[in-house]
């Protein structure tokens, strides 16, 4: 009986040997930014100026189902898929606050355009929010939509409140051609804040 038990247990051992040679090693994650490539580097003046209104891009928030590291799929109405093996390096909402900022900055070179926290003491006379609380990988397109606002300082007043939603198609197939789809989609909502500022400007007694 003794030497049926050692068998038996010298086989379990070989076994569980066996499964861990014949088992393939673990998938290694990959990490994404919204944010890539060589910036453009130059110096640009923040000091205030006479009709150089700094913005400011206060906070981006996001919805409780994005504040995760996992890049999320919608692959059903209400079923989401989270994936394990391609995420987000770093904070999501923080990612999208920077791209946020350089996209602006991009759309408006001739206002200095900064992202929290605030350079030095030098305040901004526009703060900008953004609550993001869509914004899905469905298939061929990314789906966003969410809310921004805008208060001027001094005054201090709301002076823009807007409902936005997008659609932006996925160029290609993978997880690169997402995060890049996703990239075009915040820079489609800074247009719109662009172009509020330019419409702003050409009021009447309203130059911001």
């Amino acid at each position: 009986m003794k030497v049926s038990i050692q068998h038996r247990g010298l086989s379990m051992v070989l076994l569980v040997i066996l499964l861990a040679g014949c088992a393939s090693p673990s998938q290694p994650t990959r990490f994404y930014r919204l944010d890539g490539g060589a910036p453009n580097i130059r110096a640009q003046d923040l000091m205030p100026a006479l009709n150089r209104s700094m913005l400011g891009v206060e906070e981006v928030s996001v919805a409780a189902y994005l504040d995760r590291p996992q890049i999320v799929e919608r692959v059903a109405e209400h079923r989401l898929k989270l994936h394990e093996f391609d995420q987000w390096a770093g904070s999501f909402q923080e990612n999208l606050k920077i791209v946020l900022g350089e996209e602006l900055q991009r759309l408006m070179p001739e206002r200095p355009v900064v992202t929290s926290p605030w350079p030095g003491s030098r305040q901004p006379d526009y703060r900008l929010e953004l609550m993001v609380r869509q914004f899905d990988w469905v298939g061929d397109r990314i789906i966003v939509r969410g809310n921004w606002s805008l208060i001027r300082e001094k005054p201090r007043e709301l002076v823009a409140l807007q409902r936005v939603g997008l659609e932006e198609p996925i160029l290609g197939s993978g997880i690169d051609a997402v995060v890049a789809a996703s990239h075009r989609s915040m820079g489609r909502w800074a247009q719109i804040i662009a172009d509020w500022f330019r419409d702003a400007a050409g009021r009447p007694g309203d130059s911001p």
